[in-house]
């Protein structure tokens, strides 16, 4: 039986979420990841908000997490594909519970 959907209201993006957002999308991209990664990372950082990191830090996290991913598979791999989002998540949250540790101190 397929359970109903669950329906989440968006929260609105403050004033400095949405430059923090303009600033990562119109940054260059480092050697060595695809054009279009700044819009992905920015996507799943969105996802992390508010829990003690900003925009910004948390798209560095994912950077850091998807060059890993390309070391581990190659650069050209549907491994990659397939798993680099999840680098990205893992490095995200590593960031986020390292702040939170060193909050605590």
């Amino acid at each position: 039986m397929l359970r109903p959907l669950r329906i989440v209201k968006p929260e609105r993006l403050t004033e400095e979420d949405r430059q923090a957002r303009e600033e990562v999308l119109n940054a260059p991209v480092p050697p060595g990841l695809p054009p279009g990664t700044n819009m992905l990372l920015v996507s799943v950082a969105g996802r992390f908000r508010g829990r003690g990191l900003n925009l910004t830090e948390l798209v560095e996290a994912g950077k850091e997490g998807w060059q890993r991913a390309q070391r581990h598979y190659g650069a050209e791999t549907d491994k990659l594909e397939q798993w680099g989002l999840r680098w990205v998540q893992e490095s995200m949250l590593i960031a986020l519970y390292d702040n939170e540790n060193k909050a605590g101190l």
